[in-house]
């Protein structure tokens, strides 16, 4: 994803999509992808779902913090950027506490935070990338918002993605209801 060929993250993913659930990196992969594509509602739900198992790594609080930022909200990307801080950092890892820091103190400073939250959206390659974002040119007002305006409207959670997951939840339960098969069987077998 680094050096820009989709196709071929998209693909290497895909193959790997069964160990997604239980790999928190190859999760994080997935959304990256999604952020490098554009597909902010999918990164969104995607990020959702896994800083809710508090993965060990700083990456995925990161990107989500990115996704927030192109929806405007400064003060949720700010808690996800103090949390990647708090994360365990590798030698492996694209994730630079001091990178972190300068964005998270960008964006805590109301003289630099939309400012700073323009170029986070306007460049996530570098960003998602462990990269800062390249600078942009003009003024930017002093701004101590929690809620940025003029960044993408953040779609609510539609009705069918809650119903989606009760279903996933019920199919979870195993089936206890026993049948006609099931009692003759248990009579025939004197299981009573």
């Amino acid at each position: 994803m680094e050096k820009g060929d989709l196709s071929k993250a998209k693909a290497l993913l895909d193959e790997s999509a069964e160990m997604e659930n239980s790999s928190p990196g190859i999760r994080d992969n997935r959304g990256w992808l999604y952020i490098l594509q554009g597909n902010w509602e999918q990164a969104d739900e995607l990020f959702s779902d896994l800083i809710q198992k508090n993965p060990r790594f700083p990456e995925p609080y990161v990107h989500y913090a990115q996704v927030l930022i192109h929806y405007g909200q400064v003060q949720a990307a700010i808690d996800m950027l103090r949390r990647a801080l708090e994360a365990r950092f590798s030698n492996t890892s694209g994730m630079k506490q001091q990178h972190i820091q300068h964005l998270l103190d960008k964006l805590e400073a109301a003289e630099t935070r939309l400012k700073t939250a323009k170029e986070i959206d306007a460049d996530p390659v570098n960003v998602a990338s462990g990269r800062m974002p390249k600078p942009l040119e003009g003024t930017f007002a002093a701004q101590d918002s929690e809620i940025l305006e003029g960044f993408a409207a953040r779609p609510s959670k539609p009705l069918k993605q809650k119903k989606r997951k009760q279903e996933d939840e019920e199919e979870r339960l195993p089936n206890t209801d026993l049948t006609e098969a099931d009692l003759q069987y248990i009579r025939e077998h004197n299981l009573e």
